[in-house]
């Protein structure tokens, strides 16, 4: 038996780099200013980051635009931007980009209030850190379906208060009447599992109360991070979601149900570095 030992191609760029470097260092020449900032570091603390602009902003990483050579804070203001998906396959930041946005709401100055449906359980700490409304983990269906239904009598109840001054937005209800509702936060973490939960349950009356929820609910200050797999990228959520972050997933051509083409998924989905990936914004 004949063993076959892959050679890889000779890489013209690279060696003309190092031939330049070597001649570099024989003449003795100083190194030239560096083009391009310093790549993104593998830990970042929430301290360093940059200030936040709105006291609504809710800064939850560091973000390098390399085409306009700077580095900014990634931001989700949940009263401009919406409901957030954030799509990723297991161990990818899933979660800690959750526990990140929790912990910028426990520092602000806004009132919150939060819901939690946590499937991974990995924000059994939640109780401690902020006060939550509720937190409901797999096998309680009934517990979270009172929870469901508690957040659409909340949705009813900002409706009827908005209609009563003309207001359709929360925005604009604050500007009138110069009061402030607590923002609500509902986290679904895992969608998959809460669709398969809740999507027969009741002949399937919480899951379309759910639904209503997430579709009537950003304008009333009523928001929701969904994480999940490649089943946010597809169906009726798809669609709900005002804005949705891909981070790396088990196989990048699920990317291609985005409209991404082939050559994107395959060159510009890759990880650069063990928790840093090129973070993919899926654009409605």
């Amino acid at each position: 038996m004949t063993g076959l030992r892959h050679v890889e191609p000779p890489d013209e760029g690279n060696d003309l780099v190092h031939a330049c470097q070597d001649a570099a260092k024989l003449l003795h020449c100083e190194m030239p200013q560096r083009p391009w900032l310093a790549p993104l570091p593998d830990l970042i603390s929430v301290g360093t980051l940059p200030e936040r602009g709105e006291t609504a902003d809710l800064p939850w990483g560091l973000v390098d635009m390399p085409w306009e050579q700077s580095q900014v804070s990634g931001m989700w203001n949940p009263i401009s931007q919406g409901h957030l998906g954030i799509v990723g396959g297991p161990r990818t930041g899933r979660t800690t980009w959750v526990r990140t946005i929790l912990g910028q709401m426990a520092i602000g100055s806004r009132a919150w209030g939060v819901y939690c449906f946590d499937y991974p359980g990995g924000l059994a700490s939640l109780d401690e850190a902020i006060p939550c409304g509720a937190r409901v983990t797999g096998g309680e269906t009934l517990r979270g379906s009172r929870v469901i239904k508690q957040l659409e009598s909340m949705l009813v109840g900002r409706q009827t208060l908005l209609a009563s001054c003309g207001a359709t937005t929360l925005a604009e209800w604050e500007s009138r009447s110069r009061n402030q509702l607590p923002l609500v936060l509902w986290i679904i973490e895992g969608w998959s599992q809460f669709v398969e939960e809740y999507s027969s349950y009741d002949r399937g009356a919480v899951y379309a109360a759910a639904l209503r929820v997430i579709r009537e609910g950003a304008s009333l200050g009523i928001v929701v991070i969904v994480t999940g797999d490649r089943s946010l990228l597809s169906g009726t959520i798809a669609g709900l979601l005002t804005s949705t972050w891909s981070l790396r997933l088990s196989d990048p051509m699920d990317l291609l149900m985005t409209g991404l083409t082939r050559t994107k998924c395959q060159h510009e989905c890759h990880p650069v570095g063990p928790y840093r990936f090129l973070l993919v914004r899926l654009l409605k």
